[in-house]
């Protein structure tokens, strides 16, 4: 449990770097370390409905975008038949956040 809470510090920390490289303002970081630390939520809430089981990539890419609100604005095409695991399908959300 402290492996995993340390890792989320870790990925905290990360996300606070990146939103300040791109702000030029407080209110800007403000608003882009929250729009990410509210992506890192979805993605845990998606992560503890499916607690531990590997899932399609398919289906994980589908979700993640669906829930980050642009789902109507992307297209996703072929994905190949791909398990991903919970870390994996963590660094996808917030690699998915990003673009």
């Amino acid at each position: 449990m402290r492996h995993r809470f340390k890792n989320q510090l870790a990925v905290i920390s990360s996300l606070l770097r990146i939103s300040a490289r791109s702000a030029a303002t407080i209110p800007d970081l403000t608003n882009s370390f929250e729009q990410r630390l509210a992506a890192l939520g979805r993605a845990q809430d998606f992560l503890s409905i499916h607690r531990g089981e590997p899932m399609h990539a398919g289906h994980a890419i589908t979700e993640i975008v669906q829930a980050s609100g642009a789902g109507e604005r992307v297209r996703i095409s072929h994905v190949p038949d791909a398990r991903i695991a919970d870390d994996g399908v963590q660094a996808l959300a917030l690699l998915l956040g990003e673009l």
